[in-house]
């Protein structure tokens, strides 16, 4: 009975799910590329540090990049991150951040060690996903991005030497 529980893993529904035809799958890098190609993006396949697929994009004129996950041996990949990382304009700080994750619900928004703000949404395509699921998904990614100036000027820290207004 046991031995059932183990091989019902995701490992082997990702093997037994093959990208099909008209889908988009993190399995077949080149089906994430043309489909935002096919959105008007650019999608240029690349490897990522460990050698696993990467696409570079840009979205309101910021740049970000797809990672692919669940990957064996640079193959078979599960899921997608969307990735953006910005400069911190001053004003971000883990209140800000929180704010941000507490009023999105697509995007996760973290501070690196060296201060910059960066944006992941995370996507799983175990079995793949129908070319209007995926448009969805890359017009949220690309509203989430789109909000990022707001956001920063929502944040933004007082300049140096300012004062604060009084009450």
């Amino acid at each position: 009975m046991a031995a059932l529980f183990v091989s019902a893993t995701p490992a082997l529904a990702k093997d037994e799910a093959p990208c099909a035809a008209g889908m988009v799958c993190a399995s077949n890098p080149a089906t994430v590329a043309a489909a935002l190609v096919k959105r008007g993006y650019q999608g240029l396949p690349g490897k990522d540090q460990t050698g696993d697929p990467q696409v570079e994009s840009a979205t309101d004129g910021y740049s970000y990049t797809i990672f692919f996950y669940g990957c064996e041996q640079a193959k078979q990949c599960d899921s997608l991150q969307f990735y953006a990382s910005f400069k911190n304009p001053g004003g971000i700080d883990a209140a800000a951040v929180n704010d941000w994750n507490s009023r999105k619900r697509f995007s996760q928004m973290a501070l690196e060690k060296n201060g910059a703000v960066v944006l992941r949404y995370d996507v799983a395509t175990i079995g793949g996903l129908n070319a209007t699921n995926f448009a969805d998904v890359i017009d949220w990614w690309a509203t989430m991005v789109g909000s990022i100036d707001d956001f920063f000027d929502e944040h933004k820290a007082p300049a140096a030497g300012a004062k604060k207004p009084a009450a």
